[in-house]
């Protein structure tokens, strides 16, 4: 009786997302029709159902109200498909928590895990790097004091910002790790895909695992997750991706929005677990990318 159930759930919402796939949102904002979807020859099927469920949510919602709603959305979808989780590790720091799926196999010599923010916390970070020896771990923020000590014996460090372009921009930042308070820094930036070919030396194929918390550079590097985006046209495929959205205006509640249909609509990432109060984290997992199905989706849902 439950499977009829879920059958039934993905014919009704297919139709649906067959009627939607085909518009997506490009980088600048505007919609266009696109040639060709990703495809995995190890398409999961209960992931599949959780996007096809996720899909209808996001389409005739206005964008601002996408925002505040999307984790009701993400946990009526993992209810009612009694979706099992066991896969997604929880690994909890100072004041948060992120998701990470372990890889099968036994040979992640090639393994690439890499934070965009360290923030004066590297908790989470020591304890992948104790479980994955074989991994590489680098990271960049632009307050070298504290956090330089603190990443370093785990991996490489980099002391600017990463961003959508190169240049000198204000970026905000917490100064000090006993304070709360954040402060309007200028700092060096680094166009993300120089930073990762030409100052970490990652050559192109799998990111294991990003950590994204740029303090609000996440919405300017949205496009770069899009099917041929910068990081497509590098070579890269990042698997997971912890990331933080920060408490957005208008404009950037419409960008969330936008990528959101946009991700859901070609299958790419597919978000599992979130958290909001006043920022938003968000777990994403690729379900398209072969290397990236193969060591964390098979046999994981």
């Amino acid at each position: 009786m439950k499977t009829v159930v879920l059958l039934i759930f993905l014919v009704t919402v297919g139709f649906i997302a067959f009627i939607n796939v085909s518009l997506l949102c490009s980088t600048h904002g505007q919609y266009q029709k696109i040639k060709e979807l990703p495809t995995s020859s190890d398409k999961n099927p209960v992931l599949e159902l959780f996007r096809q469920c996720l899909l209808p949510h996001f389409y005739g919602e206005a964008d601002k109200n996408i925002f505040d709603g999307f984790p009701k959305k993400i946990e009526y979808c993992a209810k009612i498909l009694h979706f099992n989780e066991s896969s997604l590790l929880a690994y909890k720091n100072n004041d948060e928590v992120k998701y990470h799926i372990n890889p099968n196999g036994d040979d992640h010599s090639d393994c690439h895990i890499i934070s965009i923010g360290v923030g004066h916390d590297v908790t989470i970070e020591k304890a992948l790097n104790k479980l994955h020896g074989k991994c590489r771990f680098y990271a960049a923020d632009p307050i070298e004091s504290t956090n330089k000590d603190l990443f370093t014996p785990i991996g490489q460090f980099f002391p600017f910002a990463v961003g959508a372009s190169s240049k000198v921009q204000e970026a905000n930042v917490k100064l000090d790790p006993n304070s709360d308070t954040y402060t309007h820094v200028n700092f060096t930036h680094v166009e993300m895909v120089s930073f990762l070919k030409e100052k970490a030396n990652i050559p192109a194929g799998k990111i294991d695992q990003l950590f994204l918390d740029g303090e609000g550079a996440e919405y300017e590097l949205i496009p770069y997750f899009a099917i041929g985006g910068p990081l497509d046209i590098a070579g890269y495929d990042v698997c997971q991706i912890n990331a933080e959205f920060h408490l957005p205006d208008n404009d950037k509640k419409q960008i969330f929005a936008k990528f959101i249909r946009k991700t859901l609509s070609d299958g790419r990432y597919l978000p599992l677990k979130t958290f909001k109060w006043f920022h938003m984290r968000i777990y994403f997992l690729n379900i398209a990318s072969q290397k990236c199905v193969r060591l964390y989706v098979k046999d994981k849902f």
